[in-house]
């Protein structure tokens, strides 16, 4: 071009630079041109380098050109120093809206186009369920007003109504996920809007914008930084609408995550009033329960919870007691204990205390009862039948059947205890009456009983499960007593587990609980699998120890 104008043959005329302004902004294919041809300043306006073509070209044809012009871009003889720039915006300010589908790929492929594509894919795959969402509870006003101002307008049996019931269940479940959608739409509907209107404003003013072409990383990444900490870097538009606009993502942001911490605290707030008031309960499992309430059962509760126990199991208190925060009321552990207000004799409520994973159900005596027996043995069936059930059903699996103690205050009422299957019954009336008549023959007894019966520093009674592979299997009382105090572990009975019906009555034990082996057969007794030992330690751990050294 240059040895054109000075041969002559091509004349370039100046413009002044307000009608170069001008141009430019009207028409936005057109740039400002400078050259400088035999000390005369030249200064108009070019095309910019567009290259045109028919759609119905092949579109394997104008992908290979526009790769071959795209990474041999250097090579060409244009007017501009800054080579490297033009080709990094080279899609840019583009007033054409119709790519052909060549180049469209070409520069898909190579990471320039695609980052807006993905970005309204997303768009639209989150916009249209908070659509719906908007929707729903949009509805939700209108059948609330209407409902107000004319009650029988709309049936509360309809097929509509119950469907938006059953949505609005579903949405209430998944709050927190519905909040994070209509956040995320918002915030990507308000970065689409601002790049449009910037990329129109650049095309205009014919300006380069920062929010052009931008990969799909890039623009997430921008959109989280500036909503969270206000931080913009080099990226914040130029057109006053984009500005207010670009402001309001912030607002989206700390509004949602306002919204998420109101919501999550109301329900926390929620939840532990309805567990206070026995509503609601943890989802726990190898559990005790505990049925029933006397003025025994705080003192009971932390006694299972002592600090000198290495394995605390998780207790549910079921009990129909007329107050409110009973666990605080009595300075109770509520991370170990929760509080469910029903009655052992109904199954749903059995259900709510998660009876299918508990371990151990105790039925405490209810004193204000006239018959607390009666209604304990009807506890008893309730939760030996339901139990059972749950094992038939599968919903016990790998559990064996629940361990139920029951206290019960009349002796003569012991055997329909056993015929409910009860595992093991406590009459406090009548070991009330020994430990006073033993303390009155037998001097020291009683402080003999509150050292065994009460936690402390010194020895409690502890129980060893014998399972397969103990190493105490096979042993007799002597043996084991000898072994255990070893580790300072005193044996005081062995509880037989089962007889076995195939024995004769001649082989048989007397009595299930072995303590001080008073003939040939009790002290000739070895262990089997499923035997229990009741032994004096100072702490659980210590026999934890001894077992494991044992094994």
């Amino acid at each position: 071009m240059k040895e054109s104008i000075q041969n002559g043959d091509l004349h370039i005329i100046s413009l002044e630079n307000s009608l170069i302004q001008s141009l430019c902004k009207t028409y936005p294919y057109f740039d400002i041109y400078s050259e400088k041809i035999d000390n005369d300043e030249i200064n108009t306006v070019a095309v910019k380098a567009i290259l045109v073509c028919n759609s119905t070209l092949d579109e394997q044809i104008i992908n290979n050109l526009t790769r071959i012009l795209y990474e041999n871009y250097s090579n060409l003889s244009i007017p501009s120093e800054n080579v490297i720039l033009i080709k990094k915006n080279a899609t840019q300010q583009m007033p054409l809206k119709n790519w052909h589908k060549g180049a469209f790929r070409y520069f898909n492929e190579i990471g320039i186009l695609n980052s807006q594509t993905l970005l309204k894919y997303l768009w639209i795959a989150l916009f249209i369920p908070m659509a719906i969402i908007l929707f729903l509870l949009v509805t939700n006003l209108i059948i609330i007003s209407i409902n107000k101002s004319f009650p029988s307008l709309i049936s509360v049996n309809s097929n509509y109504i119950r469907t938006v019931k059953q949505i609005n269940i579903i949405l209430s479940q998944y709050k927190y996920l519905v909040i994070l959608l209509i956040m995320m739409s918002l915030l990507l509907t308000d970065i689409i809007v601002v790049q449009q209107i910037e990329h129109n404003w650049a095309i205009k003013n014919n300006i380069t914008s920062n929010f052009d072409n931008n990969t799909f990383s890039k623009n997430l990444i921008w959109l989280f930084v500036w909503g969270s900490s206000g931080y913009y870097g080099d990226m914040f538009p130029n057109n006053p609408l984009a500005r207010l606009i670009v402001t309001l993502i912030p607002i989206i942001g700390i509004g949602g995550v306002i919204s998420i911490i109101g919501i999550a605290s109301s329900d926390y707030i929620k939840r532990k009033i309805l567990e206070s008031k026995g509503v609601q309960i943890k989802m726990i499992k190898n559990h005790i329960i505990i049925c029933g309430w006397n003025e025994d059962t705080p003192y009971l509760m932390k006694n299972l919870l002592n600090e000198n126990l290495s394995h605390i199991r998780p207790i549910v208190l079921l009990a129909d007691i007329n107050e409110d925060f009973t666990l605080e009321k009595y300075n109770l552990d509520n991370s170990n204990i929760s509080y469910i207000k029903g009655e052992a004799t109904n199954k749903a409520d059995l259900k709510r205390a998660n009876i299918k994973d508990a371990d151990i159900a105790i039925i405490l005596s209810d004193t204000n009862s006239l018959d607390s027996d009666a209604k304990n043995i009807l506890k008893i069936l309730t939760i030996e039948k339901y139990c059972k059930e749950l094992e038939i059903s599968g919903a016990r699996k790998n559990r064996n059947n629940i361990y139920t103690v029951a206290e019960i205050q009349d002796i003569h009422n012991t055997e329909l205890a056993n015929d409910a299957a009860v595992d093991e019954i406590i009459l406090l009336g009548n070991i009330r009456s020994k430990i006073i008549a033993e303390s009155v023959l037998n001097p020291g007894v009683s402080k003999f009983i509150n050292e065994i019966t009460t936690y402390n520093d010194y020895n409690d009674i502890y129980s060893i499960e014998l399972n397969k592979t103990n190493k105490l299997i096979g042993l007799n009382f002597d043996e084991i007593l000898t072994l255990l105090r070893k580790f300072n572990i005193l044996l005081l009975s062995i509880c037989v587990n089962n007889l076995d019906p195939s024995e004769t009555k001649h082989d048989q034990m007397d009595r299930c609980v072995i303590t001080n082996p008073i003939n040939k057969k009790e002290a000739e007794y070895n262990t089997k699998f499923g035997d229990r030992l009741l032994v004096l330690a100072q702490y659980e751990k210590v026999i934890d120890k001894a077992l494991k050294k044992l094994s």
